[in-house]
């Protein structure tokens, strides 16, 4: 099935590149009704101005100064000298032939190879004409093609002096061939060949003409003994252990080519590669790398009875990997190895030996240890109960005649009955790297002194690979084993799983909510063994995403059950366990609940129950059999739940809400002798860098304190996890961000001596991969023109791909994911659809020779967003807007699903839609990372092969270089992911943090909540602001020691600025904005306020309140504007 997916790959493509280079058929005989220069502008050499002057990018650099470093790779060769290599300056019209090939309107076109001495080598070219026909407005296309040939004598005079040949001539107009020599490296010589068109035109000519132009241009050279790499260049001379490390497993990616205003394109699949051709759209598939399947199934081992039996299905797994890493080394050791990468090779295996050691650690532990071993069986249970629940369809509350209401027919699944599960998926299989990852975490989650529970495990793993699945089958054997040491440990949170953006929070919640309704099942299946408490998830991201306060909870849910709203904040769209609805429909709330508890007191709640009688979560009026799921702050507050789900956005609230406390299991008593969070989850680690890592980890300071705690001794942290499928530095950044040692950081799985063999995963061979098609198009009035005629022609040409009635295989690429790199430039794109694609579509259309193909077939386009300035549509309405299929439209009827879906990053991580085939990127984003997570959001499917246009900016060198470097660039694009930043404290930064953490943490760790004036004079004799002083210059003398002197010098000025204010109320700010300032002049200065309201408090607390973040979506640092009511020197009254 997959192959038939793959094979109308070509055919989408074709309809962009005929729309916007040309013929398909290179022979082909068109006559055009319109100027070809208005229909095609990719491909095409231009005349030459008379004086053409050399443009210049955005940094002030030419096109060849920003491509200068074309001929190398951009990592070097370890530890060995540079090659003898031989420059040659180039000369005046060398020079402007790679600045022709570069300009704007590019006259020449160019291709560098090397070129072993002895060899000779013939290049190809074709071309097109456009010639007016007499006096009528249509254009005939003419196709030419010539081939030359140059031996080796002939290349060894080029190096003396460059060749011309003439290809084509008509008058003053000309197409010639230049070749010339550029370098060398011992017997391989590096020459250019270009393709340039010498027509000349005046310079103040506004529009050059189509008959000067020469159309679908292609340089194609030919070497029938197989073309040389390009020489590489040495660009550093003492590589980092990552840069060693992509040398080592890219060694086998060689560069054949480098363009020069167009891309070049070779086949190195079969060696040796012989062919290079100049491309405008070039192709490049990249394999996927494929989790290794195993043989473990989750049912067998939780059935298991005999622990012999199990115990030796996971030893089988460890003897595997070692005779994989014995295979390994033994390649090292063969002749056609080369030794410079022995060094880091010797090391990559030894990180393997170290892994395979920690897995049997693991498995040795479930041997010796009941609990963990009976923790380990019900883990496997609760997983494949959460996989069979939360594969489920929603099902719809549907309106009875009788005016009733009732949830769709379904069936619930029963673990014991495999007829009740849901057709399709496979169930109950591990692959080989989730379980091995959960055995070698298992020493640190039972035995807090072990060492490697002070290690931080890194996950990396391409994305759709299945992480998320590692680290909830960890998180499960966590809370398990803890429930079974010691049954009802319920007053703080246990598992911190962190993300950075609130949508990818959302959707991670409903997948994680599955497996905590699998684990509360087990616990009320045994409560004797589990404890009484139960084990809940709760969601904490901000307001604008969930209500924060019961009163807004309320507010909310009396909206949606009177129809007021459509939109709702309670994230959870079906039950977890049973797949009913829950949420608004025909002016009621389902799957909610808002009733009166009778306590001591009388106290309103509000709870999820399932809409469907039948589901064991139906609580009715019988809390104890509610969904555990919560979303509101106060709720999560007062009760922590087991696991939290959050944004690191909200570390900044911390200071101002004492209440949070209780997740760190602080409640106005000692650290010592409480409960503490077990461990920690950090998703998408490769997002907390620059400003916004460096402000996460400055807030660390205050996570790491309060989540350590004492034991034998000495104090212990959580276990931390971090996971990502794009990270370069991972060690640095990991030391900075957490505050652990580099060597105690560990990547899983590590990789050996090739690149995406890890014995874990592999190439995959059979299925095809990810098609990514750049798009280089100078010649069009504007990106925005080229950008319409691009979505135009897949919009228009999608209804005629031959699919054969195959609704499935239509669908795959139906929804064209429009990625952009800012909302300003997607709006723009947003308010083409309507009016410049639809219009430009039926254009096409008209055009269209076949008569099947008419304009009453093509409505208006569908489309939504994807972006932070929606916010109309809910989390969970955008993922079910993008996942309607085309077989769920009903027949005759335009139907929903989206033709476009504009997006921008928040679509690159967390969005898991296996329909998704087809993107187009419009500008290459601004980090390798961001391209891979972005691109990756297609083709998730093996079934559904991706595809990807990236539309280049010819007016951004970077863009540029990428296109002109395209294959070399994809091949092995995970080594060009850029290393991450952070720096915590900073002078900048300083200021706005450290009175947030010198208040969160003293408020934090105090009995004083209620404030009386003198909060800080108290604080500061019962020695908390010591306490907290003492946390923060641990943390900055081991994550940036340089920082540490002037870091004390600003607490010490703050704390002398605080102690000499007697009214500082350290444990209150009053809300500002909006009231009567002169009524608040004698109030308690508060310690702090948000940076927001700042602005508006009184004169008299300027010396004393320090402004501190709430948030942290706008860490960049900036300027404020305050407006005077004094305006030019006199009181300004709003006119002109």
């Amino acid at each position: 099935m997959s192959q038939e997916f793959s094979d109308k790959r070509p055919e989408i493509v074709n309809l962009v590149k005929q729309e916007i280079y040309g013929p398909i058929d290179a022979s082909s005989e068109e006559i055009l009704s319109d100027d070809p220069l208005s229909r095609y502008f990719c491909g095409v050499l231009y005349p030459q101005k008379a004086e053409d002057p050399i443009e210049e990018g955005d940094d002030g650099t030419t096109p060849e100064e920003a491509d200068s470093p074309d001929l190398g790779d951009v990592v070097a060769e370890p530890n060995h000298a540079a090659p003898k290599q031989f420059f040659k300056d180039l000369t005046d019209d060398e020079e402007s032939y790679l600045n022709l090939s570069n300009a704007y309107k590019q006259s020449a076109l160019s291709l560098s190879v090397a070129i072993p001495r002895g060899q000779s080598i013939k290049v190809a070219v074709s071309f097109a004409k456009y010639i007016k026909i007499n006096d009528e407005n249509k254009w005939k296309r003419s196709h030419f093609s010539k081939e030359f040939s140059f031996d080796d004598t002939s290349l060894m005079e080029m190096t003396k002096k460059a060749e011309r040949v003439e290809v084509y001539a008509n008058g003053g107009n000309v197409l010639s061939l230049n070749g010339f020599y550029r370098w060398k490296d011992g017997n391989i010589y590096v020459f250019t060949f270009c393709l340039l068109n010498e027509t000349t035109i005046e310079l103040d000519a506004k529009h050059p003409k189509a008959n000067d132009c020469f159309f679908q241009t292609q340089l194609v050279l030919e070497s029938a003994e197989g073309l040389a790499p390009i020489p590489k260049k040495e660009m550093f001379k003492n590589p980092s252990e990552d840069t060693e490390s992509n040398l080592l497993l890219y060694r086998n990616e060689k560069k054949y080519a480098v363009g020069h205003g167009c891309s070049p394109i070779w086949n190195d699949r079969s060696m040796p590669v012989t062919s290079v051709s100049s491309e405008f759209l070039p192709v490049y598939e990249l394999k996927t790398i494929v989790p290794k399947n195993s043989s473990l199934s989750m049912e067998k081992m939780f059935k298991s009875s005999s622990e012999g039996q199990l115990i030796n299905s996971l030893k089988a797994l460890c003897d595997n990997y070692e005779n994989w890493i014995n295979e390994q080394e033994q390649k090292t050791k063969a002749g056609d190895f080369e030794p410079r990468y022995s060094g880091i090779a010797k090391k990559n295996i030894g990180n393997c030996r170290e892994c395979l050691n920690r897995i049997r650690e693991g498995i040795g532990i479930l041997k010796t240890n009941p609990d963990a071993y009976l923790a380990f069986k019900l883990m496997n249970k609760a997983m494949l109960l959460q996989q069979i629940h939360s594969k489920l369809d929603k099902r719809e509350i549907i309106k009875r005649s009788d005016g009733k209401y009732e949830v769709e027919q379904g069936t619930i699944p029963n673990l014991d009955d495999k007829s009740t599960w849901k057709k399709g998926p496979v169930y109950g299989m591990w692959r080989d790297f989730q379980i091995a990852f959960i055995l070698l975490s298992i020493p640190s989650i039972v035995d807090h002194e072990n060492p490697e529970h002070g290690i931080v495990d890194l996950i990396w793993f391409p994305t759709g690979g299945g992480k998320t699945e590692a680290y909830l089958g960890l998180s499960a054997f966590t809370i398990l084993y803890k429930r079974i040491k010691k049954a009802d440990d319920g007053d703080c949170v246990q598992i911190f799983m962190r993300y950075t953006l609130r949508l990818l929070t959302s959707q991670q919640y409903e997948r994680a909510a599955a497996l905590i309704c699998s684990l509360e099942h087990l616990r009320r299946e045994d409560p004797q063994l589990l404890g009484t408490s139960p084990i809940t998830i709760g969601l904490w991201v901000g307001g604008g995403t969930t209500p924060n306060t019961m009163q807004e909870a309320f507010k909310d849910y009396d909206a949606l059950n009177s129809n007021h709203s459509s939109k709702s904040p309670f994230v959870i769209s079906k039950c977890p366990w049973c797949g009913a609805e829950i949420g608004p429909r025909y002016g009621k709330m389902f799957g909610m609940r808002k009733d009166f508890i009778f306590k001591p007191n009388r106290k309103k709640v509000l709870y999820f129950s399932c809409s469907d009688p039948n589901c064991e979560f139906h609580a009715d009026k019988d809390l104890s059999r509610q969904l555990p799921l919560h979303v509101v702050d106060e709720q999560i507050y007062e009760n922590p739940p087991t696991l939290l789900i959050g944004t690191v956005d909200k570390f900044a609230i911390l200071p101002y809400k004492p209440k949070a406390k209780t997740l760190f299991g602080l409640r106005n008593g000692p650290l010592k002798g409480r409960n503490h969070p077990e461990l920690i989850i950090q998703d998408e680690l490769h997002l907390i860098s620059g400003p916004l890592g460096s402000t996460v980890s400055a807030y660390e300071t205050m996570i790491n304190f309060f989540c350590s705690y004492e034991e034998g001794g000495k104090m212990v942290r959580p276990k931390i996890i971090a996971s990502t499928a794009t990270i370069s530095q991972a060690k640095r950044q990991c030391h900075e961000l957490f505050d652990v040692p580099r060597e105690s950081v560990k990547i899983f799985p590590p990789s050996c001596i090739d690149n995406g063999e890890t014995y874990f995963s592999t190439i995959s061979k059979g299925d095809p991969g990810r098609e990514y098609v750049g798009i280089y198009a100078p010649g069009a009035q504007s990106s925005a023109t080229s950008a319409i005629h691009i979505l135009a022609s897949h919009y228009e040409g999608k209804r005629f791909v031959g699919y054969g009635g195959n609704g499935a295989l239509e669908d795959a690429y139906w929804t064209n994911v429009c990625y952009y790199n800012s909302i300003r430039e997607l709006a723009q794109a947003v308010n083409w659809v309507d009016a410049d694609i639809y219009e430009h579509a039926k254009i096409i259309l008209h055009r269209d020779s076949d008569p099947s193909h008419t304009s009453s077939g093509l409505p208006r386009p569908l489309y939504m967003e994807l972006n932070s300035r929606n916010q109309d549509i809910s989390v969970g309405d955008s993922f079910e807007m993008l996942s309607h299929q085309l077989k769920d439209d009903k027949p005759n009827t335009r139907g929903s699903t989206m033709d476009f879906c504009f997006a921008t990053n928040m679509i690159s991580v967390g969005i898991d839609i296996d329909r998704l085939g087809l993107m187009t990127v419009f500008g290459q984003p601004k980090t390798t990372s961001e391209y891979i997570q972005a691109t990756s959001r297609v083709g998730r499917s093996k079934n559904r092969p991706g595809l990807v246009f990236i539309f280049y900016n010819p007016g951004k060198p970077r863009d540029k270089s990428i296109f002109e470097n395209f294959e070399d660039f994809h091949s092995k694009f995970y080594s060009y992911v850029e290393s991450t930043s952070i720096s915590p404290f900073c002078s900048e930064l300083r200021s706005r943090v450290i009175p947030a953490l010198v208040v969160g943490i003293t408020r934090f760790i105090s009995d004083n909540d209620s404030g009386n004036g003198n909060g800080f004079q108290e604080a500061y004799r019962d020695g908390f602001i010591k306490v907290a002083e003492e946390a923060i210059l641990n943390r900055v003398k081991d994550v940036d020691p340089t920082e540490e002197e002037d870091t004390k010098k600003q607490i010490d000025l703050l704390v002398d600025t605080w102690m000499n204010k007697q009214n500082i109320d350290l444990y209150h700010y009053p809300l500002i904005q909006g009231q009567d300032l002169s009524k608040r002049i004698d109030d308690p200065m508060p310690a702090i306020c948000p940076d927001s309201e700042y602005p508006f408090i009184p004169d008299s607390w300027r010396k004393g309140t320090k402004p501190a973040p709430t948030s942290m979506r706008s860490v960049d640092l900036g300027c404020k504007l305050e407006i005077n009511d004094d305006y030019g020197g006199g009181n300004y009254d709003g006119q002109d």
